[in-house]
């Protein structure tokens, strides 16, 4: 079929365009500003199937058959012991059988419950597993059809077009399984999107973007007791998962992982470069997986961009404990230098924001996680430097420290890092500070500005509780003229 350019300033009516139309990119801009609203070209891309962006920029509903249909609940009930699940908000239907749900503390111990729905009976569905715990009334929660699968197809399709963009809005549940293996350069898997590592010509790099409508890295509101569920939210309902010797850390979404045989050469990083914009990353409380680990990608940019949990910040009572359930990764050293993280946040996880070395950023929040900003300082050697970063009820604000099991013979090297300003707000009980930077290996030089404050938000003139830091510089902020101190 022949393709037929248009300017949208062109088109008398929303019924104009014809199956097959482009519409360049610019005249898109054009339009949206000047002639239609975002709605009504969406609204246009769907009832048409055009591709309203450029030949490799798809909507991933429309071109791969993403659902993106997953629902969030407040009002979920289920007794211990039994598969029947309650909402009165929630009306079921046929086609919800089989699809997956995840619900906050129902599992055994208080843990997340992640099942499917079997059958389905007005307000009440039977779950395909029984509840280990009582929820009565208020359960937070999710449920969904399971797109992992759509996913990696949408994905591997783009690195054979050469690279493109994936467009997506609503709630994508994944359940599937983690994807795990090894290919001939030592390069592992594992996770359950996965970044390939490999394109078809060895010489080649090709750019994937995944973006949503809108910036997702806004962090919550303090007493939001739900979690926000607007624009593209990629949620995992994958629990119990741990560290493979074999496969390295499990994650959501992820290119190559570090094990101990395998420490990051050239060779090692995936040839996909990858831009993130507009997506939160949401696994379930307490997470036992990552939700990005770009370890082994070569060159990142993310923008507005969140790592939450299934529960709300306002809810997390406990320093979570799991040492592979980490929010954002980087990637490691070697990379391919250039790689900027902006507008991103944490919350939840046991590290929450993990920044390696060629990286700049700023508008960085890191919350409610065992180490908010945590530095993969035994092999950083060229440094990072970030601008604004936020650090609020974390036991460690900012830790030089390796989380990714295997690596921890590594020696640390003397790398750069500034801050330009540390802004770091206390908590006290669980989520009160041991070391508001740690850095035992003295393995960092260079400076931070920061500012303390109390639980009550007033001003502290410090000190900084530190370990280690002997060659970092610090700068009070409130203490105009104090000069640089170390740790």
């Amino acid at each position: 079929m022949a393709v037929t350019t248009k300017r949208i300033q062109d088109l008398p009516s929303a019924g104009t365009p014809a199956v097959g139309d482009f519409i360049p990119t610019a005249q898109l801009l054009d339009g949206i500003t000047r002639h239609m609203t975002v709605s009504q070209i969406l609204a246009l891309a769907t009832a048409a199937n055009i591709n309203t962006i450029n030949p490799r920029a798809f909507d991933a509903k429309i071109k791969y058959g993403v659902k993106a249909d997953g629902v969030q609940f407040t009002d979920g009930s289920i007794t211990s012991g039994q598969a029947t699940f309650t909402s009165t908000t929630i009306n079921f239907v046929a086609g919800d059988v089989g699809k997956l749900i995840l619900m906050n503390g129902a599992g055994a111990s208080g843990a997340p419950l992640s099942t499917t729905i079997s059958a389905v009976n007005g307000h009440t569905c039977t779950l395909a597993a029984n509840a280990g715990t009582t929820v009565s009334s208020a359960g937070i929660g999710y449920y969904g059809t399971d797109d992992t699968a759509a996913w990696n197809t949408a994905i591997a399709d783009m690195v054979t077009r050469g690279g493109g963009g994936l467009f997506c809005y609503g709630i994508t549940m994944n359940g599937g399984a983690l994807t795990q293996f090894t290919n001939a350069n030592a390069q592992h898997i594992n996770s359950q999107i996965v970044i390939p590592y490999t394109i078809p010509f060895a010489s080649d790099k090709v750019v994937i973007e995944i973006f949503g409508p809108y910036s997702d890295g806004f962090f919550p509101t303090i007493g939001q007791t739900a979690p926000q569920s607007g624009g593209l939210v990629f949620l995992s309902t994958l629990v119990g998962q741990s560290h493979s010797n074999t496969y390295g850390n499990p994650s959501m979404i992820g290119g190559p992982t570090l094990t101990a045989s395998t420490q990051p050469t050239y060779t090692y990083y995936s040839n996909v470069f990858l831009r993130l914009q507009n997506v939160r990353f949401r696994c379930p409380s307490n997470p036992t997986l990552a939700a990005v680990n770009l370890n082994g990608v070569q060159q990142v940019a993310l923008r507005g961009v969140m790592a939450d949990t299934t529960d709300a910040y306002a809810n997390i009572a406990t320093v979570p404990t799991n040492p592979t359930g980490l929010g954002i990764m980087m990637p490691y050293v070697n990379n391919n230098d250039r790689c900027y993280i902006d507008e991103c946040s944490a919350y939840g996880y046991y590290g929450g924001i993990g920044i390696g070395e060629h990286t700049s950023g700023t508008n960085l929040t890191a919350a409610k996680c065992n180490a908010g900003l945590f530095m993969l300082n035994k092999t950083m050697g060229h440094g990072a430097l970030l601008g604004y970063v936020s650090v609020e009820s974390n036991p460690y604000c900012l830790a030089g420290i390796d989380v990714v099991s295997g690596v921890e013979s590594l020696p640390a090297q003397i790398a750069p890092l500034v801050i330009q300003m540390l802004d770091i707000e206390n908590a006290t009980g669980a989520f009160g500070p041991v070391d508001h930077v740690l850095d035992a290996n003295n393995a960092f030089y260079g400076f931070i500005t920061y500012l303390l404050s109390k639980s009550s938000l007033g001003p502290s003139v410090g000190p900084l509780s530190n370990s280690g830091c002997g060659n970092l510089r610090f700068l009070d902020a409130m203490r105009a003229g104090s000069g640089f101190v170390t740790g």
